[in-house]
C-alpha cells in the first residue's frame, strides 16, 4: 500500500492536470456536465488573482490574460471518480483552456493548469475534456479509462510554462514528454570586465515511451547571471494563440506574455519546481508479481531440488524499464503420493522458502533518482513444511524518491525534498520443478 506522502507531494507542487470528459456516441461513458454557478466563477477568479503573488512581475501579465480572456460563461463542472470535481474554462481566441481541480471536501481549489489538445481521431464531444480525463484516471488514479480517443494532451502551468505532455492511441498511453537537464552547468565568461559570468545549462525535451528508452527530441540552453542574463522559462506557450515556443535567453522586452524570456530568479525557481513535478509523474511505481526466472538446480539428493524464484515486485507505471527484482531461495522435495492422489508420480512440495534480496533496476533518471531504503520478505510458512504445494512471499519495501535539486540563489521556492514510499506486494510459486 502506498504511503500518503506521494499524494501530499503531488498536491504540494501543484502538478496535477485533470479534467472531465463527455462522450458523444458511447452513452455508458457519458458524463453529465453541469454549468457552474456564479459563486464558483468568483472563487476561480479570486484564486487566479492570488496566484499572481507567487510569480514574477512579467508572468503576472500571463495570469491577467487568462482572467480577461477566459470564457467564464462557458465554465463546466463535472465529478471525478475519486469524489472531487474538475472544472474546465475555455479561453477565447486561443487553443488553450483552463482546468481546475476542485476539492469537494474543503470546497477549495487545489490546483490549476492550462491545457492544449491535438486530436487525430475525433469522434467525441468535448475531446479536450476526454483527454484530460484519460490522463487523470490512468496516471493519477491508476484506473482503466474506457474511451478509445487518439490524441495528445499538453499541460502548462497557469503562467504558461510547459509541464508535460501525454500522447494517447485508442485510449492507451503511447508516450509522454518532459523537460530535463541534459548536461552539467558550464560557466561562460565574457570579454567585458563589467559583465558577470553567465551560468548556462543545456536542457532537452525527452519523449518517454511505453516500451523503449527515452528519446531526446531537441535541446536548448537556459542561462542565468544577474543582472545581465536572467533565466527564462524552458518551454512556454502563447496564451493568446496557443502556440508553443522555446524562450529566447537575454531577449526579454519586459512583457513575456507572448514573447517569452525574462522573469528574474523566480523563473529558475519555477523551472526547478517543474522538474520535480516531472520526476514525481515519471517515477510512479506500481505493485507487480511478474515471475522472471525459477532458477531450478539439483542437490546431492535426487529427491530434493533448489528452486530460487526471481520476480518483479514493483514496476514503473509510466516507465516499465524501472523495476525492483526480488530474489528468493527455496528447496522443494519429492514425496510419495497419497493413496488415489491424482498427481501420482508428480508430487513435489515446498520444504523451505526465504527472501534473499531485492535489487532496483533503472533507478537513475534524468530528473532524479530512486533507491531502496529498507526491504523485508515474509514467506507463507517459516518452518520445514509438509504438503505445501504452493508457497507465497510477501515483500515489504520502502523506496526513496529524490528529485534532481539544483540550488537557486535567493530562491523563494524551497528545494524539493526527497520522499519515501512504502509498498507491499506478494507472489505465489508452485512446487513443481519447472
Amino acid at each position: 500500500m502506498k504511503n500518503k506522502s506521494i499524494k501530499t507531494l503531488l498536491l504540494l507542487f501543484s502538478f496535477i492536470s485533470i479534467a472531465f470528459y463527455g462522450c458523444k456516441k458511447d452513452t455508458k461513458n457519458k458524463v453529465d456536465f453541469k454549468n457552474s454557478d456564479e459563486s464558483l466563477v468568483k472563487q476561480m477568479k479570486a484564486w487566479l488573482t492570488d496566484q499572481k503573488l507567487l510569480v514574477s512581475t512579467n508572468k503576472k501579465h500571463r495570469l491577467d490574460t487568462i482572467l480577461n480572456s477566459a470564457d467564464w460563461k462557458s465554465t463546466i463542472k463535472a465529478n471525478l471518480s475519486d469524489g472531487n470535481s474538475l472544472i474546465y474554462v475555455p479561453i477565447r481566441s486561443s487553443e488553450l483552456g483552463l482546468e481546475i481541480f476542485y476539492n469537494n471536501v474543503t470546497n477549495n481549489i487545489d490546483s490549476g493548469n492550462l491545457i492544449k489538445i491535438e486530436v487525430t481521431k475525433n469522434t467525441f464531444e468535448n475531446p479536450e475534456i476526454i483527454l484530460s480525463k484519460a490522463y487523470y484516471e490512468t496516471v493519477i488514479l491508476h484506473n482503466q479509462f474506457p474511451n478509445s480517443i487518439t490524441g495528445k494532451l499538453s499541460t502548462y502551468s497557469i503562467s504558461a510554462t510547459f509541464l508535460y505532455d501525454y500522447t494517447f492511441k485508442e485510449g492507451k498511453i503511447v508516450s509522454h514528454g518532459i523537460i530535463a537537464p541534459k548536461v552539467k552547468k558550464q560557466t561562460i565568461r565574457t570579454n567585458d570586465v563589467n559583465s558577470n559570468s553567465v551560468i548556462c545549462e543545456e536542457y532537452g525535451y525527452y519523449l518517454i515511451w511505453e516500451y523503449s528508452p527515452p528519446t531526446l527530441i531537441f535541446t536548448f540552453t537556459v542561462c542565468s547571471g544577474m543582472p545581465d542574463c536572467p533565466p527564462v522559462s524552458s518551454l512556454s506557450i502563447s496564451i493568446g494563440g496557443g502556440k508553443q515556443y522555446v524562450g529566447v535567453n537575454c531577449a526579454s522586452n519586459g512583457d513575456d506574455t507572448y514573447l517569452g524570456g525574462g522573469g528574474g530568479n523566480n523563473s529558475a525557481c519555477q523551472a526547478a519546481q517543474e522538474r520535480t513535478q516531472q520526476f514525481v509523474v515519471s517515477s510512479e511505481m506500481v505493485e507487480s508479481n511478474e515471475i522472471v526466472s525459477l532458477n531450478i538446480r539439483d542437490t546431492e539428493s535426487p529427491y530434493k531440488k533448489f528452486k530460487n524464484p526471481s520476480w518483479k515486485c514493483l514496476q514503473g507505471k509510466i516507465l516499465p524499464s524501472i523495476y525492483v527484482l526480488s530474489e528468493e531461495e527455496g528447496t522443494i522435495k519429492y514425496v510419495s503420493p497419497f493413496p488415489n492422489d491424482p498427481n501420482f508420480g508428480k508430487r513435489w512440495e515446498w520444504e523451505s522458502l526465504t527472501h534473499k534480496k531485492a535489487t532496483l533496476v533503472g533507478g537513475n533518471m534524468v530528473t532524479g533518482t530512486i533507491s531502496i531504503v529498507t526491504e523485508s520478505g515474509t514467506p507463507s510458512f517459516v518452518t520445514p513444511g509438509n504438503g505445501i504445494l504452493y508457497a507465497g512471499m510477501e515483500l515489504n519495501i520502502v523506496l526513496n524518491f529524490k528529485p534532481l535539486a539544483i540550488p537557486i540563489p535567493n530562491c523563494q521556492i524551497p528545494i524539493a525534498p526527497s520522499y519515501d514510499v512504502n509498498y507491499k506486494t506478494a507472489a505465489i510459486f508452485n512446487a513443481n520443478p519447472q
